[in-house]
């Protein structure tokens, strides 16, 4: 069975990062039997690496705006890539 894509938001660290679906499961029940806190929230899923990767350009390049979050541009960045 291949492997999708997750992209997930990190508050704490203001960024967008991509992982393996497999792995960001693995991560959060280490994190669930550890006790430990997380704010890595999965926002995108993908079965192409290919799409994946465009989507993580298109959301750094339109959403990350001198270091900040601009959420008016997340939502019709996370709109466009739903529906396409």
């Amino acid at each position: 069975m291949e492997d999708s894509f997750v992209i997930e938001w990190s508050a704490s660290q203001k960024a967008f990062h991509l992982h393996k679906a497999s792995e960001m499961l693995e991560r959060n029940l280490s994190n669930l039997i550890s006790s430990r806190n997380s704010d890595f929230v999965p926002i995108l899923s993908f079965y192409s690496l290919t799409k994946a990767n465009q989507a993580l350009s298109d959301l750094n390049k339109k959403v990350m705006a001198d270091g900040n979050l601009n959420l008016r541009e997340l939502q019709h960045v996370l709109l466009y890539l739903l529906n396409n």
